[in-house]
């Protein structure tokens, strides 16, 4: 016996499943299936790496971190985006409360005025006319610069006037100039003392704290005024859009077949139709009135 084949024989008498007699390939291909599964390591061949850097177990992993940047990407463009958004929308929350904001001290201080009126000696104002003669129907004046506020007239509250569909009520300034309009309802010039036979006229600017909604107003909805004497209910009964020199909204008799020494009441507003610069007009009717 030659000294491999007794080696053979060694090696195959140490190998549990193996036949005596065995060669060493033999030998260790057994002792290969006899490890554990997890002890054993398939290692690549040369040719299935080309590059350590983008290629690890023969897998192409350049792909895997392109889709792990593209989202880690996508997740950042998302949160921008929703950045912006809220930015956007917290910036037009403000540019819109900052008119409504300014309407509201103006009719805190207006409605004081009112009150102080009402309880002082002299004619209540609600009598007092104003003969200033008017051209176009008042629209939305500009933001007056901070050197031209500050020679703003005091506005002269006229009375109350309240549109519960609306849920708001305003004290009216007298007279349709921009100042006036900047913070309230305005009495138009030369209007019938409001309650006697006639046609009283207000305009205001279509913006949420003062007319926007009266295109919402039907026949029948009510319409309230409260002077130093009197609380008069007004019910609408039509509505209509001219042009801003179209004054027949003014007259005293602004709506065809209107009952003879009726009582009206006219709300009027800026609206756009078609890109045009139009206005809106409401025509309510006296129906009640009753002293305070």
């Amino acid at each position: 016996m030659t000294a491999g084949s007794t080696l053979e024989r060694t090696a195959s008498d140490a190998t549990p499943g193996v036949p005596p007699g065995a060669t060493t390939s033999e030998v260790a291909a057994a002792r290969a299936r006899s490890l554990p599964v997890d002890v054993i390591v398939q290692v690549p061949q040369p040719d299935e790496i080309k590059d350590r850097g983008r290629h690890r177990w023969g897998r192409d992993e350049a792909p895997v971190r392109a889709r792990r940047r593209d989202g880690v990407l996508s997740v950042v463009a998302g949160v921008l985006v929703v950045a912006a958004l809220i930015g956007a929308v917290l910036v037009i929350r403000d540019l819109d409360a900052a008119p409504a904001a300014a309407v509201d001290r103006a009719q805190a201080g207006l409605r004081a005025d009112l009150q102080r009126t009402w309880t002082s000696p002299g004619p209540d104002p609600a009598v007092v006319r104003d003969e200033t003669p008017m051209s176009v129907l008042p629209g939305d004046a500009p933001p007056a610069s901070a050197s031209a506020r500050l020679a703003v007239p005091a506005v002269t509250p006229v009375f109350s006037l309240a549109v519960p569909r609306l849920g708001r009520e305003w004290a009216v300034g007298r007279g349709v100039t921009p100042s006036v309009l900047a913070g309230s309802p305005g009495l138009y010039p030369g209007m019938t003392p409001v309650g006697a036979p006639g046609n009283t006229a207000v305009a205001a600017r279509n913006m949420p704290s003062l007319f926007a909604g009266i295109e919402g107003l039907v026949p029948g909805d009510l319409v309230q005024v409260r002077t130093r004497a009197h609380e008069l209910s007004y019910r609408v009964v039509s509505s209509e859009v001219v042009l801003p020199t179209d004054l027949s909204v003014l007259d005293q008799r602004p709506v065809d077949r209107q009952p003879p020494n009726s009582s009206m009441l006219t709300l009027t507003t800026t609206t756009q139709v078609y890109g045009e610069d139009r206005r809106f007009v409401v025509y309510a009717r006296l129906a009640d009135d009753r002293p305070r």
